[in-house]
This record gives C-alpha cells, structure tokens and sequence, in this order.
C-alpha cells in the first residue's frame, strides 16, 4: 500500500516508483548537507564539483524530494534544506527522528560508589568525533577522580592513566548498555554528524551529556537541562563543562534525570513507529 525509501538514493534508482506509488522518503541528510562534512568522513566519496555532474545529481534529488508523498525527516536541519534547497513541499515534511528503545536503555537499579565519575564516550571513528580532545582533557588535567571510556572501531595510542578502550561493543549489545549504566557522564565533541543515537541512549539510561551542536543534534539536547552543547572544535568549553560537571553530581543527577524524561517524551522508538506507520496509511497525525 505505500513504500518506504530509507534516504533518498535508492528513491532516485527507482524514480517509476516514486510516480506509481505512496512513496515516502527517510533522510538524515541532504547531499548538499553531507558535502559540507564529508572530509570527515573519507570512505572515498568526495563533494561534487560544480558543473554538469553536479547539476544533474541536484535535479535528480530534487526530483526525488518534489514527487514523494512525504518526507520523513530525521530533524529540523534536514527538513529546512530539503525545503530550501531541493524545493520540497513543506507540508510533506514530517520531523521523525530515529529513537530509542526505553526499556532496553534504562537507568541502573545501582551505580558503583567508589568516588570516581566514569565518562562514556562512544564513536566508531575516534577523530571524527572529537575522541582526540578527550584524550588531551584526560592528559592535561590534574584531576585523578575519573576514568574515560571510549567505545571506538579505531586504534588509539598513547593512553594516559585512567583511560580504558572498548573495541567490538555492537549496538544495542548488553556489554554496552551496561557499560553505559555504570557510568556518570556522556561525551561526545564530535566535528561531523546528521544525529546522534548514542545520545538518545546515553540520555534513556540517565546521563547528562555534552556533545557539539551540529547537524539535527540541537533537536535532542536542551542546553543547561539535559546537557551541553559545544561550538565544534571547543576544547575550552569542553574543559570547563567537564570540570563542571565533575563538581557537581546533583547537576549530573538532574541533567540525567531531565534527559530520561525528554528521551521517553520524544524519541521512544516504538512511538516514532507507530507515528510513521499512521503517516503512511495517510491518517492526519501530528
């Protein structure tokens, strides 16, 4: 009765479809919106230079966007550039974020109580996401009342005393969410993302987080009450929101609480399902 796109480049593979059918489109990204990051992200793709490539991918793509029956969204960053960019209808444009199962990330029944805050960090490739300016806050600072975990893909070298590295923790696995429910605190200055699932889960076990704002991110956090969010490539503020932090475990209890509360209010997975679902069926649902 109606297909789903999961992005936009298989819509465009398969553009009879998008005439013939229901076809609604899922995106965290537009293409121009990726070019702007993608030397961040290697894999060999290279932004387009302008010209006749260039231009005919565009058309396309706004093709694609213009004939769907709907757009779902990730944030309101990807919406507002297929709205303004790729000419999309605005009142075929749903925000439907990705989201997170509540009942599998939960807070812990306990936390350890041995004077240490644990900070979590979780991101497949370590530069990317900022795991470099962790390394140098854990290096400078005279604190000793902390560990770091760094859930990465990537080696990391040189570790300085306090410092632990998860390799082959897979999403969603138990070693991870338990991982993530003995620890105090997320952190995550990432230079290039769309969203950020880890902070959805990291917020539904209980953790205030710090994380840059970028890309859809400013759609989870609200700044000063689930969290903070830094200016990419704050090594200052990411000092200083930290220490902070590590003062103060009724402002990480309150941050985490508020976050648990935002998470099961606005990015329960099953409801955001449900939601996608009744869009689909062409119910009229918020």
């Amino acid at each position: 009765d109606a297909i789903l796109f999961n992005t936009y480049n298989p819509a465009i593979l398969h553009s009879g479809l998008l005439a013939k059918s229901r076809a609604l489109l899922m995106f965290d990204v537009t293409p121009c919106q990726y070019d702007q990051m993608v030397h961040w992200y290697g894999y060999g793709h290279q932004a387009d230079r302008p010209g006749r490539l260039a231009n005919w991918k565009q058309g396309r793509v706004r093709a694609a966007f213009q004939a769907a029956e709907g757009l779902f969204a990730w944030s309101r960053w990807a919406a507002q550039s297929a709205i303004e960019d790729y000419g999309a209808d605005p009142n075929r444009v749903h925000i439907l974020p990705s989201g997170v199962d509540t009942e599998l990330w939960r807070p812990a029944d306990r936390k350890p109580d041995d004077g240490v805050t644990r900070l979590l960090f979780t991101g497949g490739n370590f530069t990317r996401k900022g795991g470099d300016l962790l390394l140098r806050w854990a290096k400078e600072t005279a604190r000793r009342d902390w560990e770091l975990h760094l859930v990465t893909i990537d080696p990391v070298a040189d570790l300085p005393s306090g410092v632990v590295v998860h390799h082959g923790l897979g999403s969603n696995s138990p070693e991870l969410i338990a991982l993530a429910q003995r620890c105090d605190l997320f952190v995550l200055p990432t230079r290039a993302d769309c969203f950020s699932i880890a902070s959805l889960e990291a917020m539904a076990v209980g953790l205030p987080v710090v994380v840059t704002d970028i890309g859809g991110i400013g759609d989870i956090v609200v700044e000063g009450e689930t969290g903070f969010l830094l200016a990419p490539d704050d090594y200052a503020g990411l000092r200083d929101r930290l220490e902070a932090l590590l003062d103060r475990p009724d402002l990480r209890a309150e941050m985490g609480r508020q976050g648990r509360e935002r998470v099961c209010q606005h990015f329960e997975s099953r409801e955001l399902v449900a939601r996608g679902l009744a869009r689909m069926t062409g119910a009229n649902v918020s």
